[in-house]
C-alpha cells in the first residue's frame, strides 16, 4: 500500500522572488508588508490549532552538502501558503503558562529565536514570532547570505539594526518582534 498526499500545485516560492528582486527598488514596501500580513495570518492560525511551526523560513540555505528549500510559497501570483509542517509541534499550557519543551532544538539554525538554539529549549509561540521578525526584515531589506547571517545575529544577540533607513516604523516593528526576552514579544 502506498500513501500520497495531494497538495496544490504552487507556481514559485518567497525565495525566488527574493532572487530575483535584488535591488530595494523592486521591493515595494506596501507589497512585502501586504505578503507579511498574509504570513503572520497562516501562523496565527497554526497558533490557533495549538501547534508551533519551529521551521519558518525565506531563503534558501545553501549548506556544504544540503539545500534547505523555503517554506513560504505562492499559490497564486500575489498570494502566499505556509509548506512543511514536518516539524511542527504542540503548543502545551502548564500553571497557566505557555510552554512547550523541545530536546533537540529542530528547525533551520538561522531562522531560529535564541530559546530555540538553547540545548533544552523551552519554546512557545512567541518562538515563531521572533522568526516572524527576521522573515519581515529579509523581505523588506536586500541582504545576501553573510549580511543575513550578521544581521540575524545581532537581533538574536538584543542588538537592534539599522537597516531600514528612514522606515522607524518598521524598525521598531522587527524589534519589538525580534526581542530576546519572548515574554515581551507580542
Amino acid at each position: 500500500a502506498f500513501i500520497y498526499i495531494q497538495m496544490q500545485l504552487c507556481s514559485f516560492s518567497l525565495t525566488k522572488w527574493l532572487s530575483e528582486n535584488k535591488d530595494a527598488d523592486s521591493r515595494p514596501l506596501n507589497q512585502t508588508k501586504s505578503w507579511f500580513k498574509e504570513i503572520v495570518a497562516g501562523v496565527e492560525y497554526m497558533h490557533g490549532k495549538n501547534f508551533i511551526h519551529r521551521d519558518l523560513k525565506v531563503r534558501e540555505l545553501e549548506v556544504i552538502y544540503k539545500r534547505e528549500p523555503c517554506n513560504i510559497l505562492f499559490y497564486e501570483e500575489n498570494k502566499l501558503k505556509i509548506a512543511d509542517m514536518g516539524i511542527v509541534i504542540e503548543r502545551k499550557i502548564e500553571n497557566g503558562r505557555e510552554i512547550t519543551v523541545d530536546h533537540n532544538g529542530s528547525g533551520t539554525r538561522d531562522y531560529m529565536s535564541p530559546e530555540q538554539r538553547s540545548w533544552f529549549a523551552e519554546l512557545n509561540a512567541k518562538s515563531d514570532v521572533f522568526t516572524l521578525g527576521l522573515i519581515l526584515a529579509e523581505i523588506c531589506v536586500v541582504m545576501d547570505y553573510t549580511r543575513k547571517v550578521e544581521i540575524f545575529d545581532k537581533y538574536r544577540n538584543g542588538t537592534p539594526n539599522k537597516i531600514f533607513g528612514n522606515d522607524i516604523q518598521t524598525e521598531t516593528f522587527v524589534n519589538h518582534l525580534t526581542v530576546i526576552d519572548k515574554d515581551l514579544r507580542p
